[in-house]
């Protein structure tokens, strides 16, 4: 992950721990990390706290939704979506 990328090697394993300790894989532990820091600075953009430009995060969270929707649609699970 981008975030990941660049920490040195004993952070990755220490985060890697962490999240096997509290049973996250590492997207999911890095998400978190996201929303505790937008909820600490509820007024600042996501740009200027390093998180991505609001295109990208926007981006990202369309592609979520359709992979959610189509992993429910395949297990027949109904649903509603936003259209």
């Amino acid at each position: 992950r981008g975030m990941m990328r660049n920490q040195p090697a004993w952070r990755v394993r220490k985060v890697t721990q962490a999240c096997q300790q509290h049973g996250m894989t590492l997207p999911q532990a890095l998400s978190l990390r996201r929303h505790h820091i937008r909820c600490a600075n509820m007024f600042v953009r996501s740009e200027r706290l390093g998180l991505g430009s609001d295109a990208d995060i926007l981006g990202a969270a369309l592609l979520f939704e359709a992979a959610v929707a189509a992993f429910l649609r395949a297990a027949g699970v109904s649903f509603e979506d936003e259209a």
